[in-house]
């Protein structure tokens, strides 16, 4: 098994770039034009997560990637919003979190919405359960 990168150990100027992408608002952090250009960045470790977000009577649910640990990323509040940690899966490649995400975004893009937080945003619980969010990843890496 080889070992996987973390973001530590990005060259500067990768990093600065992906620091300049999140702040003009394009397409994200982790985006396939990221990949593309940097293919060294798809073997960085991450974590798919699956959270509620909840502030008087909104809620909302998001799914990310972070190279973090989710309570550094998160936390248990951000802007007045209690944050649940619903799902969170085990280490994985960026790449996979990513198409992951992408897929069930896809899928349930009627769900879909922005908001002044993220723009993975889903307007209801689309994953039931852990084996649920499981089988999804598990999907994604027998079609990778």
């Amino acid at each position: 098994m080889r070992w996987q990168q973390s973001m530590k150990s990005l060259p500067l100027h990768i990093k600065e770039e992906i620091k300049r992408k999140q702040v003009k608002g394009s397409q994200g952090k982790f985006c396939e034009s990221t990949f593309k250009k940097y293919e060294k960045f798809r073997d960085l470790t991450g974590i798919l997560y699956y959270i509620k977000f909840e502030k008087d009577s909104e809620v909302f649910w998001k799914i990310g990637i972070t190279t973090n640990s989710l309570n550094k990323r998160w936390g248990n509040s951000f802007k007045g919003y209690k944050i649940t940690h619903l799902y969170k899966s085990n280490v994985l490649n960026l790449y996979n979190c990513f198409k992951v995400e992408q897929r069930i975004l896809d899928k349930y893009k009627e769900y879909r919405i922005k908001n002044n937080i993220s723009t993975e945003i889903l307007s209801r619980n689309v994953i039931n359960n852990i084996n649920e969010f499981k089988e999804t990843i598990n999907e994604n890496k027998r079609s990778i």
